[in-house]
């Protein structure tokens, strides 16, 4: 049985090599330190619209349809990758942990969170098309109808603010912007993703992509190790 999320996709997305050594021969790409700001806002994001289940946040009136997703313990399920939308089949199991829905009707649509160090100029549909896409795929084999549109909720620093209490040196206010970016969904771009993974993963080692820093950066330690690239001083 073949395990996919869209974060192991996005890999593909990025080289069909690394995402062959991860999968198959089980060599992940290496982890510098990774920022803990963009979680802990997303937990605090998190907290903020639950307190809007069935309704929407002030911030969104007018900027995408419908009300948040009301059933809570569900939605909890489905925010953790172990128990998030899944889909199995003969070949392949899907899963992914979504951060919000947002439901008009009986049509569903998902919502995430971003972080960004600012005003984000674009939808940033080259990074988390696919991402979208996997999860309007899963909502539709769970039965779900979706409206072909994801929204992106980008959050990002603005201005510090003066605290009312001066007394309060432990704290500092930050104001935060909100940008809401909505692009298309495609069920079917997820399915045809899907099965490029599967082709991969059950052929030959595959090429790395010529973009890709990993590879370039391995091969280029391998050439000096064989003496083809001179060792500068």
């Amino acid at each position: 049985m073949i395990n996919l999320s869209p974060s192991k996709l996005s890999i593909l997305n990025d080289c069909p090599l690394c995402f062959w050594n991860a999968n198959v021969q089980k060599v992940a790409r290496p982890r510098g330190i990774f920022p803990s700001i963009p979680g802990g806002l997303d937990l605090v994001l998190k907290d903020y619209f639950d307190n809007f289940r069935g309704k929407i946040p002030p911030e969104l009136i007018g900027k995408v349809p419908g009300v948040l997703y009301p059933d809570f313990v569900k939605l909890n399920r489905w925010r953790n990758w172990r128990t998030g939308l899944t889909i199995k089949t003969a070949e392949y199991t899907l899963i992914g942990a979504i951060d919000d829905l947002l439901i008009d009707g009986d049509i569903h649509s998902p919502l995430d969170f971003k972080t960004k160090g600012s005003c984000p100029q674009t939808t940033g549909e080259e990074y988390y098309g696919h991402q979208m896409n996997c999860y309007d795929l899963m909502l539709q084999k769970n039965g779900m109808k979706t409206s072909g549109k994801a929204y992106l909720i980008y959050i990002y620093p603005k201005a510090t603010i003066q605290p009312m209490d001066i007394e309060a040196v432990d704290d500092m206010n930050i104001a935060f912007g909100i940008s809401v970016k909505v692009i298309d969904t495609s069920a079917t771009n997820a399915e045809a993703l899907i099965a490029r993974a599967i082709k991969i993963l059950k052929g030959k080692r595959p090429e790395p992509s010529v973009k890709c820093e990993y590879c370039n950066f391995s091969n280029g330690i391998l050439q000096l190790t064989k003496g083809i690239l001179p060792i500068l001083d």
